[in-house]
């Protein structure tokens, strides 16, 4: 992830259809971080907000092939998560070394499975 390629490519209408990290092990400090702080880049490049949740949620789904046909049904099994969009002044560094300011995170709060609910956290060690 560059900065200035999302920048651009967002810039001239060419939105990213799905939305992932490439988290593994010598990255999840930096540049990658987590869902929620990649979400945060792509609408500080100027990606609508919609957009950024539907990339993460509907559009993976479809390609794999799952629909929202009956999620919300009474009886259901629960998979959800609960976040805030809260202001911010982040420092943050793409994979060139160039670094920017994120002035939107999102921030998981709550994680529903089945009637289990988890607190949730960006930072694991911040859960509540």
């Amino acid at each position: 992830y560059a900065f200035r390629v999302a920048d651009t490519a967002i810039a001239r209408g060419l939105l990213p259809h799905t939305i992932s990290t490439d988290l593994h092990k010598r990255c999840l400090e930096r540049p990658v971080h987590d869902l929620a702080t990649t979400m945060a880049k792509l609408m500080a490049a100027g990606m609508p907000f919609a957009d950024v949740v539907a990339a993460v949620t509907l559009r993976p789904m479809a390609i794999l092939g799952l629909t929202t046909a009956g999620l919300l049904d009474p009886g259901a099994r629960a998979e959800f998560t609960v976040f805030d969009l809260v202001d911010a002044d982040v420092p943050i560094a793409d994979s060139m070394g160039n670094r920017a300011r994120l002035e939107r995170l999102v921030e998981p709060r709550w994680t529903v499975l089945g009637r289990e609910l988890v607190a949730a956290s960006r930072h694991p060690s911040h859960a509540a």
